[in-house]
């Protein structure tokens, strides 16, 4: 749960994004001042928003957030909890309670998960799309720092022990698997041996597999007699499966 005192809404054209530090206060959530604290660090006005990011069954989460909010306070859930609301904690505040949808604008819509039908910029800035790519630029250029995030790191031929920190009481918050690399291995894959020499309408090749491409391009292609040739994607899967189905 994080408590915020000050909000920017200012958002660049193009993002020019701060490094991003420790929130400056934090609180045990079994401790009594949970709720107390954040009064007395307002001056007694309590904070302008609460992000609710806990997973769990109980709606405590949100009666916290409400006695922690000041009066018209908002309250956005980002994560998973009971939404047994008590109407007293939001009636005398007038506080706004908001269930906040994963990744950002287009998820769960067909037309743009799926068609590829992107929103316009000028309309909605922060699609899931560009929300993503916003948050790998500041990982990439170092702005975004999620290194303290990795408590775990485990190879790949350990990840039953992995799996077994899951189940006990050992504090954990990011596990990494490392998988390993192999570089005497090639990153082709052989899917047909014989002979492919080229018929009489040439051949053509495919680079990206993805859901067009097997589902409209490389059909008609084939039907229209061309020889399927190559395919390549970035990671490989796809065009390992789409060159089995079409017969590359």
């Amino acid at each position: 749960m994080v408590a915020a005192s000050s909000v920017s809404t200012s958002i660049p054209a193009k993002p020019s994004w701060p490094a991003v530090s420790a929130p400056r206060r934090s609180y045990s959530p079994s401790a009594k001042t949970l709720v107390q604290q954040p009064s007395v660090s307002t001056a007694g006005h309590g904070v302008d928003g609460v992000l609710i990011t806990a997973a769990t069954k109980s709606s405590v989460p949100v009666h916290h957030a409400a006695l922690m909010c000041r009066k018209r306070g908002r309250i956005v859930l980002v994560g998973v909890t009971g939404l047994e609301l008590s109407r007293d904690d939001f009636y005398k505040k007038e506080l706004s309670f908001q269930v906040s949808c994963s990744y950002g604008p287009g998820r769960y819509d067909p037309a743009y998960e799926e068609g590829g039908h992107d929103y316009p910029y000028g309309f909605v800035r922060w699609t899931a799309q560009r929300n993503f790519e916003a948050i790998l630029e500041m990982m990439a250029s170092g702005r975004l720092d999620v290194t303290p995030l990795i408590t775990h790191r485990f190879s790949f031929a350990r990840a039953t022990e992995a799996y077994e920190l899951l189940q006990s009481d050992a504090f954990y918050l990011g596990i990494l698997l490392e998988y390993p690399t192999d570089p005497s291995k090639s990153r082709t894959v052989k899917l047909n041996s014989a002979s492919t020499a080229p018929p009489a309408r040439g051949n053509i090749g495919f680079i990206g597999a993805g859901s067009y491409a097997s589902k409209v391009l490389i059909p008609a292609f084939k039907k229209a007699g061309a020889g399927l040739f190559r395919i390549a994607s970035s990671g490989g899967v796809s065009a390992a499966h789409a060159g089995r189905r079409f017969g590359f």
